[in-house]
């Protein structure tokens, strides 16, 4: 899914890419739900899919909060 680059562009191509491939997975799974583990841009392609598809979906995790400063 990833692509070797961590710049604006290469993140929105990677999650683009996501989306295709987790549009692909659920539809041959087809989940009564996807548990979704983390609050990284991975986790939005996911999450996307899982709407689209009208696939329920459960966050369990978000990361600490690191404040601002």
């Amino acid at each position: 899914m990833l692509l070797s680059s961590d710049t604006p562009v290469g993140i929105s191509k990677s999650l683009g890419l996501g989306v295709i491939g987790f549009a692909d997975t659920l539809d041959r799974l087809r989940p009564d739900i996807l548990v979704l583990l983390g609050d990284r841009y991975e986790i939005l392609a996911a999450a996307q899919s899982a709407m689209i598809a009208r696939v329920p979906t459960a966050h369990i995790h978000g990361g600490k909060s690191r404040g601002f400063h």
